[in-house]
């Protein structure tokens, strides 16, 4: 049995990135992750898989309440081998496959980043984020549009539909719940982390009944998690959250739209 704790994967994560790979070996992120690891004990695991490189620097056996594995040192030693071997490299990842499987089964730490990062996606040149930034988080949204009819700012006697926020609930790949999105427009994690964007550039996108697609500057990033380093964000693959077709009039002010959309959002952080 594969055990990847789901309720702990968001914070392993904030640990490796915000923490762990600047060189920051706290006391209480090497007790967090001894408390996951116990709490797979309890599952009926029988070893902890240490995923991510940086983790073995924090943890050892004498943190865990089970026997760990190295992905690293399990790596390096089998392509060692193989090197004085000289065997094909087919032969280094059965190795490989065997050494990890005397486990029997073994609790995953890794970080949620596996499952939720993704793929940076193709856009216009001018949607690209600045280089030096790497794709920390991919995030798909789904709500509303929110849309007041006001009067127009240029002629006051002409009223429009003013787009006043959005309001959507942000989910990962498997369809978990991480975070919202709200006014500002700000994206907070469930990890408490957040982050609120300024629109940098725009594109249409192909679909014309959708919102266009944006490049945002992040701005006031807070807290340790997922948001804490962001730079840049992107919204695209659009779905809906266009004003209403029909204008709106003097009789109708103050009336609000909810008009439901989806998004993509992807997240650049600077690179490690």
């Amino acid at each position: 049995m594969r055990y990847r704790p789901p309720t702990s994967a968001c914070h392993i994560n904030a640990l490796i990135f915000d923490e762990l790979v600047y060189g920051r070996f706290e006391k209480p992120a090497r007790s967090y992750f001894s408390q996951v690891i116990a709490r797979a004990k309890s599952r009926g695991v029988d070893a902890a898989v240490l995923g991510c490189t940086e983790i073995p620097l924090l943890v050892g056996d004498a943190d865990s309440s089970l026997p760990t594995l190295d992905s690293t040192r399990i790596l390096a030693r089998a392509a060692l081998r193989e090197a004085v071997s000289g065997k094909e490299l087919s032969g280094m990842i059965r190795k490989i496959a065997t050494t990890s499987a005397i486990a029997g089964t073994a609790a995953l730490l890794v970080s949620c980043a596996a499952s939720q990062v993704g793929t940076a996606p193709v856009v216009p040149e001018n949607l690209r984020p600045p280089a030096g930034q790497v794709l920390s988080l991919e995030a798909q949204a789904t709500g509303v549009q929110i849309y007041e009819c006001n009067a127009s700012k240029t002629d006051p006697t002409r009223f429009e539909w003013v787009f006043k926020a959005p309001e959507a609930d942000l989910f990962d790949s498997a369809g978990r719940k991480i975070g919202k999105h709200y006014a500002g427009p700000t994206w907070e994690s469930n990890d408490e982390s957040k982050v609120q964007g300024e629109v940098k550039a725009r594109d249409d996108g192909p679909d014309a009944n959708a919102i266009p697609w944006l490049l945002l500057n992040a701005k006031s990033p807070s807290g340790k998690g997922v948001f804490g380093q962001t730079q840049s964000i992107q919204r695209v693959r659009t779905v809906g959250g266009k004003a209403p077709a029909q204008g709106c009039s003097q009789e109708q002010a103050g009336k609000v739209a909810r008009v439901p959309y989806k998004a993509t959002y992807y997240f650049y952080a600077p690179r490690p």
